[in-house]
């Protein structure tokens, strides 16, 4: 878990939501996050590592005050 608190310091993230039955995670970051590839994959390394490399991380940004839909 130490990868994830990484990730977590690194990037601006707003929610975070994993979804076993379509088997993806989304990860919602304010619209100004330019790194949003460089999460993907660093979500997607970490996922890989704990036996979840078939999800999908899908990164959307979003603006301050919109609501989070997973």
């Amino acid at each position: 878990m130490e990868e994830s608190n990484k990730v977590i310091n690194e990037y601006d993230i707003i929610a975070i939501g994993v979804n076993p039955d379509n088997k993806t995670i989304k990860v919602h970051v304010p619209i100004e996050e330019e790194q949003r590839n460089e999460l993907a994959y660093s979500l997607a390394q970490i996922a890989q590592k704990h036996g979840m490399e078939d999800y999908e991380v899908i990164v959307r940004a979003i603006r301050d005050g919109y609501p989070v839909a997973n």
